[in-house]
């Protein structure tokens, strides 16, 4: 069984901070596809430099590379 959820923030003033935190993400995701997957550098290497770059902490890092490896494996999978 699946199950969707849904949280709607009521405070409208934080959306610009959630807007810009969105579109760091998408570019260190899509950075990292390409660092990763198309050029084949290490992780332990773009993420010391990822870190760095993009002020990004350890654990987002992580979450990041959990999310962009899921995406490719379900890209695979629909070939």
């Amino acid at each position: 069984m699946q199950a969707t959820y849904q949280a709607k923030v009521s405070d409208k003033g934080i959306y610009p901070l959630l807007d810009a935190i969105a579109a760091l993400y998408g570019r260190a995701e899509r950075a990292l596809f390409v660092d990763h997957h198309v050029r084949g550098r290490a992780l332990s290497e773009c993420k010391r430099e990822y870190i760095r770059n993009f002020g990004l902490t350890a654990r987002q890092f992580n979450a990041l590379r959990a999310n962009l490896d899921g995406k490719v494996e379900a890209a695979r999978e629909g070939q």
